[in-house]
């Protein structure tokens, strides 16, 4: 394994590269304001990205810097349908969790893409989950789709019903299901790679 962080400390992740192919597809859902990963994956390997978030100003930076790429704009949910999108008090994580930490009261509408839609229209080898805490309700899709290496952030520190034990259990599954842990960032930011 070629394990290597692309991208800065804020937006950076860590991915097996020498399991990366030209013309393999990243599904990076939570774009948020930081697409260095993907800027610098793009000058070593020949990728497709399809970004999802439901921001509109964090699609809009994105296809400034990646103007190649496939841009959907909705949330990453169980269902697809209209969900409350709760604006970031600072900018770039909204969430559709209001008791996190990082958003206020205000809401907007927003559509929501369900991850096995996107999981089977795509068939990508990479997925990267940085959905400010909705990573609990849909990570299971990976076990009906699974992708050969998974980062997914978890924000378990960030909502109040969560705690580190759903992390753990999250995990154990994910481990259970044949994932194993290639990198750890010491947060909250883990990359598995399928055996």
């Amino acid at each position: 394994m070629n394990i290597v962080r692309l991208g800065t400390a804020y937006g950076g992740w860590a991915f097996d590269l020498d399991s990366i192919n030209d013309g393999d597809v990243i599904l990076d859902c939570g774009v948020g304001n930081d697409v260095s990963f993907a800027e610098e994956l793009l000058k070593i390997k020949n990728v497709k990205f399809v970004f999802v978030d439901p921001g509109e100003d964090n699609l809009n930076y994105a296809r400034s810097r990646i103007p190649n790429a496939t841009y959907i704009q909705a949330a990453v949910t169980k269902e697809t349908s209209e969900v409350d999108l709760f604006l970031s008090l600072t900018e770039g994580s909204h969430s559709l969790i209001p008791q996190m930490s990082i958003v206020g009261n205000k809401s907007i509408k927003v559509s929501g893409v369900k991850l096995s839609d996107l999981l089977q229209q795509y068939n990508p080898s990479i997925v990267k989950l940085d959905i400010e805490g909705s990573e609990y309700d849909v990570f299971q899709d990976l076990f009906l789709y699974p992708a050969k290496q998974i980062a997914i952030e978890f924000h378990h520190r960030f909502i109040p019903h969560l705690t580190e034990k759903d992390t753990n259990y999250a995990i154990f599954l994910l481990e259970q299901s044949g994932y194993s842990q290639i990198h750890n960032d010491g947060l909250d930011g883990i990359t598995f790679f399928r055996n």
